[in-house]
């Protein structure tokens, strides 16, 4: 089993015991932070957990659609995790707000300073959103049409749409998957 396979599979062992999570996205957020927060936000839901979205800067109205259908419940998170944040600078206020602490971390920027109790960190995925696609796989949590949309949106922001250079036959691959 690869390093990143174990991670996952640790990954999903960690969320399926925790009960409230607060999922943090960057500052200045884009498609992949937003994506990922929320595919996991669903991932959690559909195994009966609740959850928040965190971001200290305000979300972009085009990224709306991502939380439909979520109902977003918990109100005293026990468990924190970021996704797509290579940095705590990145973390805006909420690092100070949320106790200076990130219980799992999940990203693939190879700059990712390693912060948490808990990484998965794949610097040869081309967005963290596919890092989502497999832990939903490992959590056999089947994909709904919101949680498609937030990894389908991850990628793409991420991608330019598959045309960065990037991209590779996991992206393609992902791609085909949420197709």
């Amino acid at each position: 089993m690869s390093e990143i396979a174990a991670g996952i599979k640790e990954a999903a062992e960690f969320l399926k015991s925790g009960d409230c999570f607060c999922i943090v996205s960057h500052i200045n957020p884009d498609g992949d932070t937003l994506g990922s927060a929320y595919a996991l936000a669903g991932i959690l839901e559909s195994i009966g957990k609740q959850v928040q979205v965190r971001c200290a800067s305000p979300i972009p109205p085009r990224y709306s659609y991502l939380a439909e259908g979520l109902k977003l419940s918990c109100t005293d998170p026990r468990q924190i995790v970021a996704v797509d944040i290579a940095g705590i600078s990145l973390w805006g206020s909420l690092w100070e707000e949320l106790g200076g602490r990130c219980d799992l971390l999940i990203d693939h920027h190879v700059s990712n300073e390693r912060y948490a109790k808990l990484s998965v960190i794949d610097a040869s995925a081309s967005a963290t959103a596919i890092l989502m696609l497999e832990l939903a796989e490992a959590m056999n949590v089947p994909l709904t049409k919101q949680i498609a949309n937030a990894i389908f949106t991850g990628i793409t922001t991420d991608t330019g749409c598959f045309r960065y250079s990037n991209t590779n036959a996991q992206t393609f691959e992902a791609g085909m998957i949420l197709a």
